[in-house]
């Protein structure tokens, strides 16, 4: 092989220069300060040679109101940086502050991923305000929104003082698995505003306990748990692509499989809990179906081996909605209740979707030029307190925009029926 001459090591040099130089030029121009964007998107600064990261909340995120806190105050700022670039591995740090105005509690933690060898080592530690549904089922906005202008208050609270680590390897392949541990310290809290901008129909909020609407009676006592679990799931895949940046797996054309196990040991670090639930899930999405359009499925089955202590916190909680707009999800509901069907027991769920895609409505002139898609959803779900729940749901997609309309029944007999408003951003 030729040797390059000085002359060309020098125009090599003198390119390598000139486009970093434009590609700083780039990055002076995306991490200007704009207060307009800080405010509604956040701010974003990122040095592509040292492939660093830091990310700041939108202001307009930080306030927000429920019956427990009232005004909130909460704030977010994040780095990261790429430390694996074979995997695409980033090293991730991140800080949270907030204030209940009404309450007077003061929240704040931090959190993070960090790369070591083969596996991924996450943390969590803080005290926050959470909801009592580990799903987090209605955002802190939308339930806002329904308290301030509607006087009703759907999302129920409680506040967790928490440190939790997670140890995550891909094994092989398609075959990862992750376990974790938590300590936390759990306390109910009753309403401490009721505060609103109207009074519809001389409506009152509802009380923290959602078994108990009309009276603050505390769902559980203060408690402390501690708590290990495991999951490891299997795509059946093992193919991959390998970029500059980093490797990406490709999608398996099988269904993932999931098993879980969560233990509850009593006496350790204090704990008062002491039961073991083990489940397994089997899901796929997009599965094309040719002109027909795709289909999704989410099929999960659970049991508690042992429930001899656990509180509302440990039992197994299901993504409802009782709201106009819900959140979009392969095992989403359309129309249960946040938290009166959570079930310290045995359950078993089922979801599918289907998007036609415009298989139908692409049919019909004037409409076509539309490019709308077909949904049909259908949910069911099983505990012995709920028997048979199943929930039928038909709707059309434009763009991220979903508009659905959904009728449920327990054992063959019709409790609701509303339309929804899905938003998939």
């Amino acid at each position: 092989m030729r040797k390059k001459t000085d002359y060309e090591k020098k125009a090599v040099l003198a390119k390598k220069r000139e486009s970093r130089s434009y590609l700083d030029s780039l990055d002076n121009v995306n991490n200007r300060f704009d207060l307009n964007k800080f405010l509604f998107r956040g701010y974003h600064h990122s040095n592509r040679f040292k492939h660093e990261y830091y990310d700041l909340d939108p202001l307009v995120n930080i306030r927000g109101f429920n019956t427990v806190e009232g005004v909130t105050l909460n704030y977010g700022v994040s780095y990261r940086k790429r430390i694996d670039s074979l995997n695409n591995r980033f090293l991730f740090l991140g800080a949270r502050a907030g204030y209940g105005f009404s309450d007077r509690l003061l929240t704040g933690g931090v959190n993070g991923s960090i790369p070591i060898g083969s596996f991924t080592l996450g943390f969590n530690a803080g005290s926050d305000i959470v909801d009592l549904n580990n799903t987090a089922p209605i955002s802190p906005f939308v339930n806002s929104l329904y308290s301030l202008f509607e006087r009703q208050n759907f999302e129920k609270l409680y506040q967790k003082q928490f440190a939790s680590v997670t140890l995550h390897k891909r094994i092989a392949g398609g075959w990862q698995a992750t376990a974790g541990a938590e300590w936390a310290d759990r306390k109910w809290l009753s309403n401490s505003s009721s505060y609103s901008f109207f009074t519809p129909g001389n409506r009152n909020y509802t009380s923290n306990n959602p078994y108990t609407p009309a009276q603050d009676i505390p769902l559980f006592p203060e408690n402390q748990s501690f708590k290990v679990s495991l999951r490891t799931t299997y795509d059946f895949s093992n193919k991959y692509e390998t970029y500059p940046n980093g490797r990406r797996y490709l999608p398996s054309p099988y269904p993932t499989i999931g098993l879980n196990y969560t233990k509850g040991i009593k006496n350790f670090l204090g704990s008062d809990v002491d039961y073991d639930l083990v489940s397994a899930d089997i899901s796929k999405s997009d599965i094309s179906l040719g002109i027909f359009g795709r289909t999704s499925f989410f099929i999960g089955t659970g049991k508690f081996l042992n429930n001899n202590s656990l509180f509302y916190p440990d039992y197994k909680q299901f993504a409802g909605n009782q709201v106009l707009f819900y959140k979009e999800g392969i095992n989403s509901f359309l129309l249960l209740n946040y938290y009166t069907f959570s079930t310290y027991n045995q359950y078993i769920e089922g979801h599918l979707e289907h998007n036609f895609s415009g298989f139908i409505l692409n049919k019909i002139p004037l409409i076509r030029k539309l490019k709308l898609q077909e949904i049909i959803d259908l949910n069911y779900l099983s505990t012995p307190q709920l028997k048979n729940y199943s929930e039928l749901g038909f709707g059309i997609q434009y763009l991220n925009f979903r508009l659905m309309y959904g009728t449920s029944f327990n054992s063959g007999s019709k409790i609701n029926s509303a339309f929804r408003i899905g938003l998939g951003f």
